[in-house]
């Protein structure tokens, strides 16, 4: 936490500024100086601003390292805010949104072209768009440039409720001015933060949104793969992916190619191990494809590339085509695989320079466990937090192989945990791990929800086998949707039908849920006896005797009496 004073003054400095003129609020305020923090300055790099009818504004929000000690080390937390043109400060929606990662160059130089034409809405913008808000993004700690200075020698304050705690001093400070409505969403890990958010500090924003959250129990964690080739998508469509897979595990030269190059990086490891990476890259293509394909565009290029593969062996470019199948079961992309091709020899890829198609393929192709030489921030939060408190996928490659051949998918297995299930090699070989007493709370904070949370998920994604468990949602605040034949970046907009108008009631109804709820009580059929208002999850007030007694009876559902939940069963 920010000592008394410091957050007096920012919060003076955010109160005065929201209450300028709209065009003007904070232009005079500071001007930008990368030195300066604990500020709000004009983002003049977003010229895109004025056109989507926003002002745009970046963020400097200094942060202790530990908050346990809050007149410690600080670091630095960056976020960006757009104020829609002409809104009522007072009352406009505001949606926060967690990545849980960085806030790249684009969002960082001009978030409003994220929330104009540009994109399409989603899950981190969405409730924004519909409801012509306020949008805040807010970079997790230890990505992009919110780092401590020395970030390697202190990755044990990268964690969820060390963030938590951040994102809750900023909301808090913003909310002075900004006291409409909030929202706080997120995508993916941005899912899970917002999740966290949710359980540490539920009186933060009005609706939490989780969107595809998934919370791995471990590791190793196989629920997600027994989603995917079991539940989501086709038959017909898994066994065309399966197909293909089975002839990149039984191509030789593919396999030995990839084990040259990977070898001659990082030395060292078994042959068992190599044999074990690569079926997690033939494995993977399944999963990502999962995450972020939708149906008829893989079937396209399923077919696409099998005709171009025909066409290359007809033509005998044996060599070419190897390149090409590398690149296509990791990228599963139709131009990508025609791109590798071009030339024979060279590529030109999305208008960079040319070169030589092995080259590209070292680049694209690195194993993905932390080696020294190529530390990052964002890299090493990631395998931290990873490791630490939020799991991750397992992978069983028994269903790619005969019968003959189990006991080589077995080895597989074995060493897909031991070496290639995101060992933390940090400088100095401390063992990291896994504890999920983080994933507990959020479960338990979820049946015991104080304030709404609506989890969505893609019915064709991957990482919904790992989405919140139904045991979860037992009471009257908390609920899951599963989207038919959506995939990763599920979200409501891109539902149709009666679905979507259901969905944007649900959140409207959430939204205007009454402040000061305190605990649920379960009645039957009836209100207690006493007096005072009574409010549906509306805030709609029912029409009942001033004087309850047990023959003023109501429909089944949930009420608010007092500023208590009451629950009608």
């Amino acid at each position: 936490m920010l000592s008394k004073n410091k957050m007096m003054a920012l919060g003076v400095l955010l109160s005065i500024s929201l209450c300028m003129h709209a065009q003007t609020w904070i232009e005079n305020v500071v001007s930008e100086n990368k030195d300066v923090i604990d500020s709000i300055v004009v983002n003049k790099d977003d010229v895109y601003a004025g056109r989507y009818s926003y002002n745009s504004y970046r963020i400097y929000f200094h942060q202790p390292l530990e908050h346990a000690n809050p007149e410690g080390e600080q670091m630095p937390l960056r976020a960006v805010l757009l104020i829609r043109k002409g809104a009522n400060l007072a009352t406009t929606l505001t949606q926060c949104c967690t990545t849980g990662y960085d806030i790249d160059d684009d969002m960082w130089n001009a978030p409003s072209v994220y929330m104009g034409n540009w994109y399409y809405p989603n899950g981190m913008n969405e409730v924004a768009i519909k409801y012509k808000g306020n949008w805040l993004c807010i970079e997790h700690r230890y990505f992009g440039k919110s780092v401590p200075k020395n970030y390697w020698k202190r990755v044990e304050y990268c964690t969820g409720e060390e963030a938590a705690a951040d994102f809750h001093a900023l909301i808090t400070a913003l909310k002075t001015s900004l006291k409409g409505k909030w929202v706080m969403s997120g995508v993916s890990k941005g899912g899970v933060v917002a999740a966290n958010q949710h359980t540490l500090y539920p009186d933060d924003v009005d609706l939490f949104m989780p969107y595809s959250a998934p919370f791995c129990d471990g590791m190793n964690d196989t629920s997600m793969m027994a989603y995917w080739t079991t539940y989501s998508w086709t038959e017909e469509l898994r066994n065309q992916v399966k197909s293909f897979q089975r002839e990149l595990i039984q191509n030789k030269q593919a396999y030995n190619y990839y084990k040259s190059w990977s070898e001659s990086s990082f030395p060292g490891y078994s042959a068992d191990f190599w044999r074990a990476d690569y079926l997690m890259s033939v494995v993977i293509m399944d999963f990502e494809s999962h995450a972020y394909w939708n149906r008829q565009d893989l079937k396209d290029s399923l077919a696409i590339n099998q005709t171009r593969k025909q066409k290359l062996m007809q033509q005998g470019y044996s060599s070419d085509y190897l390149d090409a199948i590398m690149a296509y079961y990791c990228t599963l992309s139709s131009y990508e695989a025609w791109d590798f091709l071009s030339a024979y020899s060279k590529v030109t890829h999305r208008a960079q320079e040319a070169v030589p198609v092995k080259e590209r393929l070292h680049r694209v192709f690195r194993p993905v466990s932390i080696n020294k030489a190529y530390w990052d921030a964002s890299s090493t939060a990631f395998d931290y937090q990873t490791l630490r408190e939020e799991g991750y996928f397992g992978l069983d490659f028994t269903y790619l192989y005969d019968a003959d051949q189990q006991d080589l998918a077995k080895t597989c297995n074995r060493e897909w945990i031991k070496g290639r299930g995101y060992v933390f090699d940090n400088p100095f070989n401390e063992d990291v791990e896994y504890d999920g007493t983080m994933r507990s709370k959020v479960l338990e904070a979820t049946r015991m929800a104080k304030r709404p949370i609506l989890y969505v998920y893609g019915g064709d994604d991957a990482w919904t086998g790992a989405a919140i468990s139904d045991d979860c949602l037992d009471n009257q605040l908390s609920y899951k949707y599963i989207l038919n034949a959506q995939n990763h970046m599920a979200c409501l907009t891109t539902t149709v039908g009666k679905l979507q108008t259901e969905l944007w009631n649900l959140v409207e109804q959430l939204l205007n849920t009454p402040a000061g709820i305190e605990e649920l009580v379960a009645y039957p059929k009836t209100l207690p006896q006493g007096k005072g208002a009574v409010y549906n999850l509306s805030g709609q007030q029912i029409s009942v005797n001033s004087v309850f007694s047990v023959s003023s009876e109501l429909p089944k559902g949930v009420y608010i009496v007092n500023g208590k939940k009451v629950w009608v069963k």
